[in-house]
């Protein structure tokens, strides 16, 4: 079988020089482009731009991040990915993740809107060093529900896999279609249409960290959430809502809670060996 060639690439990698992260190497084909980089709190921030009206039938975007040593980068999208009629010929989204020591990344693009008649295959791969850092939120939208088209989507399958100095800590995989599974059951999506994962890696989330995405969540009752500990190093969160401004405004509450919580631990770790 030929595999065929990615429609859309982008690579990017970051540096760290001065206490400062600079994009050091960037390349992208159309119809992917990364927009002038900016200012993100202590580290870069940077928007991914697509310059199409959303995937299309047979459509392959391949994405490859490399944050180096002590890197800081925040990664959002320009709007929406829509995913347009493929039921035929899926559309492809693949990206691989490679966080060195001390990096850390934010990776918080926006949702992802499945057409009537879409069929989407999403696979991530995270490879990190042990005191690297990986905050990120995955938000799915089932349609444009204003229009009726909630569960009209084809197929959606994704898989997301986090190895931690090589050993693997966690696996999320999906595999639906609304012809087949009646998401809307107990146990499934219910009466909800919009469904997110936050995901925390970090050798200072610990144990304390859960209690307080936790709280956070108690703060809506818009959003449905639930917070568990992964097998290692980690938190995830998995949320469900109607609105994906519901489900994003609860996705950046967890993300500054997260941050807030990282930075303390941080900062009592350097006080203990200073001790």
């Amino acid at each position: 079988m030929i595999e065929v060639a990615p429609t859309g690439r982008l690579e990017a990698r970051f540096e760290s020089a001065g206490g400062k992260t600079q994009m050091t190497r960037c390349f992208a084909a159309a119809p992917l482009k990364i927009a002038k980089t900016f200012a993100q709190g202590d580290g870069l921030g940077v928007c991914v731009m697509d310059c199409s009206p959303g995937l299309l039938a047979g459509d392959w975007y391949q994405f490859n991040w490399h944050l180096e040593e002590k890197a800081r980068v925040f990664v959002t999208t320009q709007g929406f990915t829509r995913v347009h009629p493929s039921r035929e010929n899926p559309c492809r989204l693949k990206q691989k993740i490679h966080l060195q020591r001390g990096a850390n990344l934010e990776w918080f693009p926006e949702p992802t809107t499945l057409f009537e008649g879409a069929a989407l295959r999403t696979e991530c791969e995270v490879e990190m060093a042990a005191d690297a850092t990986f905050v990120g939120c995955e938000i799915v939208c089932a349609g444009r529900v204003g229009r009726g088209e909630a569960f009209g989507f084809h197929a959606l399958q994704s898989r997301l896999r986090v190895r931690r100095e090589g050993r693997l800590i966690f696996v999320s995989q999906t595999a639906l279609r609304p012809s087949h599974f009646d998401p809307t059951r107990i146990g499934a999506w219910r009466d909800f249409t919009h469904q997110g994962q936050f995901l925390v890696f970090s050798s200072r989330a610990g144990d304390g960290l859960l209690p307080v995405l936790r709280e956070v969540l108690g703060e809506t009752e818009r959003v449905w959430g639930g917070a568990s500990l992964s097998d290692e190093a980690g938190v995830v969160v998995s949320l469900l809502g109607r609105r994906a401004w519901d489900v994003q405004d609860i996705a950046a509450r967890l993300r500054q809670a997260t941050r807030e919580f990282l930075r303390g631990a941080a900062s009592e770790q350097t006080e203990c060996s200073h001790a």
